[in-house]
């Protein structure tokens, strides 16, 4: 599918932190439900900032894809 998306769109596959091969990052021992939503939404955010995107589109699948709909949700 990347290959097919990459010949229209520039894109880019995010590793969420803790999953696959990715660090943790900066997770502190035990977090709230809300705590553990604005880790990883901010994460995605801190991501666009640094990559100076003002749009793009969000997609995930699986856990990724309630990561999404959390990040969509605060920033539309």
């Amino acid at each position: 599918m990347f290959q097919y998306l990459k010949d229209h769109f520039q894109v880019h596959a995010l590793d969420t932190f803790g999953v696959g091969l990715s660090s943790r990052g900066n997770w502190h021992g035990k977090m709230s439900l809300e705590q553990a939503k604005d880790y990883y939404i901010e994460s995605i955010e801190e991501w666009r900032k640094s990559m100076g995107l003002s749009e793009f589109i969000l997609a995930g699948h699986s856990f990724g894809g309630y990561i999404s709909t959390l990040y969509l949700e605060r920033y539309p």
